[in-house]
């Protein structure tokens, strides 16, 4: 603790970068990038998230969340995700959750993983489940049949014709001709159906 008389404050955990980058964001409440590479620039961001949970800075703990999303890949989501348990990042800690969710088989087979807290990784399995459970179903390409020289019809791979589908389909399995107009359906044709 500081005497309230002192003029100094010495702070030893962090860079002399994070501190002043700090007291720059305490007067102007604007973080700007100036470090040379991307991996300094993610550490330094690391620093004043920690040191923002130190000093109770919401706002600069909100913003340090936010700008160091962009740099969550598969291979440290899982360091990113402690990080963000230790130092209660809520925003960090759901981008991490949704990373490691839409690689859920390659991720819950790991160490690292299986050492998180389990409410964790219930809340990774649950986005998982609903990313699965909601996702639209990939739909089959549509094959275009030809029946005969002059008449095809459009359908899933592994559909079979029968008499009656033929009839629906707008085609006479007997005279093998179309009760329908040619046309065009996503630019393959000629396909046989209803208008």
């Amino acid at each position: 603790m500081a005497n309230r008389d002192a003029t100094e404050l010495e702070i030893h955990e962090y860079s002399f970068n994070a501190v002043l980058r700090y007291l720059e964001f305490l007067y102007t409440a604007v973080l700007v990038n100036r470090s040379e590479s991307i991996e300094e620039e993610a550490y330094l961001k690391i620093e004043l998230l920690k040191i923002s949970d130190q000093y109770q800075n919401f706002d600069l703990k909100q913003l340090c969340q936010i700008q160091l999303q962009p740099y969550i890949e598969k291979s440290n989501v899982i360091e990113f995700t402690q990080l963000a348990l230790y130092y209660n990042g809520a925003v960090l800690l759901d981008s991490c959750i949704q990373v490691i969710s839409q690689r859920y088989s390659f991720f819950c087979k790991m160490k690292e993983y299986l050492e998180l807290p389990e409410s964790v990784r219930e809340s990774i399995l649950r986005r998982y489940q609903q990313s699965y459970l909601y996702s639209e179903p990939k739909k089959a390409p549509w094959v275009e049949v030809y029946l005969n020289s002059n008449h095809s019809v459009a359908l899933r791979p592994g559909q079979t014709i029968s008499d009656y589908e033929c009839s629906t389909l707008g085609f006479d399995p007997k005279t093998q001709k179309s009760i329908f107009p040619k046309k065009k359906i996503n630019g393959v044709g000629p396909i046989y159906g209803p208008p």
